[in-house]
C-alpha cells in the first residue's frame, strides 16, 4: 500500500516544497527555516505571553476578573482596529460583526475571564502551565 501511495505521489511531477509526502516528511521536521529575527520575534511573544499570567495575577484582585478582562480586550481592539482601517478590511469586520462578536465572547472573554477568576486562588506559574497544556487537551479531544 505504501509503494502504491509513493509511485501515486511520483506520478504526478514538482512538488511544492509545502506538500508533505512520506518521502520528505521526516526530513521537513527536521529542517528549520527560522532566521534570528524569527526566533527572537518567538522569543518575545513567549515573554510577554508568560508576563501576562504575573501582570493579571497582580490586577485581578484590584479590578476584578470581569472588568479586567472587558480593559484588556478593548485595548486589543483599539490597538488593532486602526491595522484593520490600513488594510481596508474594516467593512468586512462590518458585514460580520454578529458572527465575530460571538466568536470573541465565546473563544476570548469568556475564557479569559475564567482564567483571570481562577488567577485569583492559583500562582501564576501554574495557570500558566494549565494554559500551555490546552493544545494537548484539544488533541484529545
Amino acid at each position: 500500500m505504501l509503494r502504491q501511495a509513493r509511485s501515486a505521489i511520483q506520478d504526478r511531477g514538482p512538488m511544492s516544497r509545502n506538500q508533505r509526502t512520506p518521502d520528505n516528511f521526516l526530513t521537513e521536521i527536521g529542517r528549520c527555516d527560522m532566521t534570528f529575527r524569527d526566533l527572537t520575534g518567538l522569543m518575545v511573544l513567549g515573554m510577554l505571553w508568560g508576563a501576562s499570567f504575573l501582570f493579571v495575577r497582580v490586577a485581578v484582585p484590584e479590578f476584578g476578573a470581569v472588568a479586567l478582562m472587558a480593559a484588556r480586550v478593548t485595548l486589543a481592539a483599539a490597538v488593532l482596529t486602526p491595522l484593520l482601517l490600513r488594510r481596508g478590511r474594516l467593512g468586512l469586520v462590518l458585514r460580520h460583526w454578529r458572527a465575530i462578536s460571538l466568536m470573541g465572547v465565546l473563544h476570548y472573554a469568556v475564557p479569559f475571564s475564567l482564567f483571570a477568576y481562577s488567577l485569583m486562588t492559583l500562582s501564576a506559574g501554574y495557570s500558566s502551565i494549565i494554559n500551555a497544556s490546552a493544545p494537548l487537551f484539544t488533541g484529545l479531544i
